[in-house]
């Protein structure tokens, strides 16, 4: 079976639903093309992907450091709790030229 080779043009970075090859399973992939930084796709997954952490300021002076801080879903986990498909995700980013 031939592998498909994402086609990332220059400069753009790419996130959208789709099949991992080697593991044969679905989730939100992230691509950055050449003139692109890994960090900057880094980035994309950081604001988009991941839980985001605040300072809890209901925590009483003396709870542990666990209790300091909050989370809250990531932008994937609340659009699918409002009833959003993520399996129909297509996000892509260009540079300036």
């Amino acid at each position: 079976m031939r592998k498909r080779k994402p086609t990332v043009r220059e400069g753009e970075l790419h996130v959208y639903w789709g099949r991992l090859d080697r593991h044969n399973s679905e989730d939100i992939i992230y691509h950055n093309g050449p003139g692109t930084h890994q960090g900057d796709r880094g980035l994309l997954h950081s604001v988009m992907g991941c839980p985001n952490q605040h300072l809890n300021w209901d925590a009483p002076n003396d709870a542990s450091r666990l209790n300091w801080v909050t989370y809250e879903p990531s932008l994937w986990d609340e659009l699918d709790k409002r009833g959003y498909d993520l399996s129909t995700l297509r996000f892509y980013i260009r540079k300036k030229k």
